[in-house]
């Protein structure tokens, strides 16, 4: 990370935090081509994924699951989800901060699209991700006065132009599992809930410790023990010294990066709030 960041102000001597999450963007829809490509083309995907580090568990569980979601190179299942919510935040942030021209409302609109779109079909966390950037966007609008809302319902009606030319390619190329992948939208239309079955199941599988010496220490594995809830496996996996201190490092990380720049703080303390979402299936 440090020699990224050395490399980046070579580049760029007066770059801006806003620059880098540009480049971090991206980085991340590159990612996204990848997976598309490896889906489409056999080749492709022998490539990728000859050259990928994988353990043996998590080879079988790609092999598995393989034609039932996007599975990319670096990115795939609960980890993906996560990479491309928390890259919806950061255009987010681009949008109202960076000044773009018509070309750039354009791109970024598509982009943010294109990240949505691919990380919806590769783990449904990502809606997480949208929930999150949607309420910074809202917050940002009616908050902070230097936000550049005009450029933002620019950007806003080029993505629904795209979302909708996006949901429609989803079934075409993706016929396979779409329907999994917009599974919360289509129970909203015909139940008026928002809802999967992956997470409407977490309610049954919020567990606690079961003595003291569990609370306290937790029995040392992050194995599958019945529960998704991400509390819940930091609590058997450390016990509460454990859960306190993953959050404690990520709050103090978050603090560390506040500066005098407002859109800065508030997105520091989206991503905590996004991280504190995520680990209720986590």
């Amino acid at each position: 990370a440090y020699l990224i960041i050395f490399l980046f102000f070579y580049i760029h001597p007066k770059g801006s935090y806003v620059k880098i999450l540009a480049y971090i963007a991206i980085a991340v829809s590159i990612q996204g081509v990848i997976s598309i490509a490896m889906y489409q083309n056999p080749a492709i995907n022998d490539f990728f994924t000859s050259i990928q580090m994988t353990d043996a568990l998590a080879q079988y569980k790609r092999e598995l699951t393989e034609g039932e979601r996007l599975l990319g190179y670096g990115t795939a299942f609960f980890g993906a989800g996560i990479i491309y919510g928390t890259t919806l935040i950061l255009i987010i942030i681009i949008i109202l901060k960076q000044k773009l021209n018509l070309f750039g409302v354009i791109l970024w609109g598509a982009i943010y699209c294109f990240v949505f779109f691919v990380g919806l079909l590769s783990a449904r966390t990502t809606l997480v991700g949208l929930g999150v950037s949607i309420a910074l966007a809202v917050f940002l609008i009616f908050m902070n006065k230097t936000s550049r809302k005009g450029q933002f319902f620019k950007c806003l009606a080029i993505s629904a132009a795209f979302a909708s030319i996006g949901y429609t390619m989803c079934y075409v190329y993706f016929p396979e599992f779409a329907d999994w992948a917009f599974e919360a939208f289509i129970n909203y239309q015909e139940t008026g809930e928002f809802s999967t079955q992956s997470y409407d199941s977490l309610q049954y599988m919020l567990i606690f410790p079961r003595n003291f010496h569990q609370w306290l220490f937790g029995i040392g594995t992050m194995e599958f023990i019945g529960t998704d809830v991400g509390y819940s496996r930091l609590l058997f996996y450390g016990g509460v010294p454990a859960l306190l201190s993953f959050f404690f490092f990520q709050f103090y990380l978050a603090k560390s990066a506040f500066t005098r720049d407002f859109v800065q703080n508030v997105a520091m303390i989206s991503l905590m709030v996004y991280s504190l979402l995520l680990n209720i299936k986590g």
